[in-house]
């Protein structure tokens, strides 16, 4: 269905090829961990609110894309309020990093911020194909917020010093973004933001805006290279590393071969009775299977 608005409604005015994420920054960090988080986020928020007035200053509009916390009934006035008001552990985040009139806001339900919300339309309609995400925690939301706007084709850059996670280790997921979603980790002040907007699709100055008819172009970028932070041998036997390295086509041809095995073995489609579940009934355990054979416990794919 073609588009009728091309400015949501006078609710998007700006018009730029970069965006700046800001994630999950209002938060009370009232939770298990919260603790460990706010010790590592207190030299993030700084370095997020550093970056946030260059890019007002470059033009880079800001979008706070933020969880509701299970608070359906939330807005971002109402999170605000709450992070500065109810004494919670987050507060001197939330002062750090309080939105601005002219902010963008985007409330999400789960960890992505692409995940049932309004931000990739909100994105196309500001022309942004770069995006600079910033926030907590870098191992969860910040990581699948990049991972989903990778796949929608997005260069993304990852200030190495505007994430943090509970721990240090766990912020290593920037190594992650860095090697498998081609996540630039430059850090937020060396960041070039005339330079970042002014980039069209193949990195050369920007090109005249599309009309709002035109279709939307897909970029083409080179393939993620197959390159684990952690190898899956060193986390799995052999067997089941090659499992892992199928398509999810690979494995279903695959199990299909499997059950086609089980069976030829004499294997039953009946489950095997279990002497400790409180409905186990010694009488009826002895009954032949339906398919007259006995079942087979364990099959692998190297033999029974």
């Amino acid at each position: 269905m073609p588009r009728k608005s091309a400015d949501l409604h006078g609710n998007a005015p700006d018009k730029c090829r970069g965006a700046l994420l800001l994630i999950d920054v209002i938060n009370d960090l009232e939770f298990d961990g919260g603790e460990e988080l706010l010790a590592q986020a207190r030299p993030a928020a700084r370095a997020i609110a550093a970056l946030k007035r260059r890019a007002k200053a470059a033009g880079v509009p800001a979008i706070y894309v933020n969880d509701n916390f299970g608070r359906w009934q939330s807005d971002l006035r109402a999170l605000v309020r709450h992070g500065l008001t109810d004494g919670v552990r987050g507060e001197p985040l939330v002062r750090q990093l309080l939105p601005a009139d002219d902010d963008y806001f985007v409330l999400k339900p789960k960890h992505s911020g692409f995940f049932q919300t309004a931000l990739e339309l909100l994105l196309e309609h500001l022309g942004a194909t770069t995006l600079i995400l910033t926030g907590f925690a870098g191992d969860i939301c910040v990581l699948f917020t990049a991972n989903d706007a990778y796949v929608r084709d997005f260069r993304l850059h990852v200030p190495a010093d505007c994430t943090a996670s509970e721990t240090a280790e766990a912020n290593r997921a920037l190594e992650l973004m860095e090697k498998v979603l081609r996540a630039d980790l430059t850090p937020s002040a060396e960041l070039d933001l005339e330079a970042l907007v002014a980039e069209d699709d193949g990195g050369g100055e920007a090109k005249p805006e599309e009309s709002p008819a035109a279709p939307r172009k897909t970029r083409e970028r080179p393939r993620a290279s197959i390159d684990p932070v952690i190898a899956i041998e060193d986390i799995c036997e052999p067997e089941w590393a090659a499992w892992y390295r199928m398509t999810p086509r690979e494995r279903w041809e695959e199990s299909a071969r499997l059950w086609h095995h089980y069976v030829a073995m004499g294997g039953s489609l009946d489950p095997e009775p279990d002497p400790q579940s409180p409905f186990y009934d010694p009488e009826t355990s002895g009954r032949p299977p339906v398919d007259g054979r006995p079942g087979v416990r364990v099959v692998r794919r190297s033999g029974v």
